[in-house]
């Protein structure tokens, strides 16, 4: 099963996004990765010292999925060994892309509908500038 990216476009004619304010000032430009061969243990490891949600999960500078909190949880509650079992089989690999110049009410739908906490920044084509997460539009929505 291979990688798919789906980008989601600001000019979609079925999302108002008035006003126009920006993901940008909230976007976090620190990613944390993760080798796809990392345990679910060190990955959780890494995410947990690095206080994210999401682990970018890449090979050769090749973003080829994310790993949550969620995929974490899940791997626990089905009982799978964390020590053993690598990032690749509970990496979730359908991706969701905005830019920065994406209105916060577009990444909030987008986040709202495919029930996702995180989005990634970039182009779509593996040109990963950053993440943003419900936390960081939250924030935006209350300043």
């Amino acid at each position: 099963m291979g990688t798919t990216s789906e980008f989601i476009h600001t000019d979609d004619p079925d999302v108002d996004d008035s006003p126009r304010r920006t993901v940008q000032p909230f976007v976090s430009n620190y990613v944390t990765h993760v080798h796809p061969t990392f345990t679910v243990r060190e990955a959780a490891k890494v995410m947990r010292d690095d206080d994210v949600g999401l682990a970018v999960v890449s090979d050769d500078n090749e973003v080829i999925g994310v790993v949550s909190e969620r995929d974490v949880v899940a791997a626990v509650a089905d009982g799978l060994d964390v020590d053993r079992v690598t990032v690749r089989d509970v990496e979730t690999d359908d991706l969701l892309w905005i830019s920065v110049t994406t209105s916060i009410d577009v990444a909030t739908e987008a986040m709202v509908q495919r029930n996702v906490r995180h989005l990634l920044i970039g182009d779509g084509l593996d040109d990963l500038a950053g993440v943003v997460s419900m936390r960081d539009l939250i924030t935006a929505f209350l300043s």
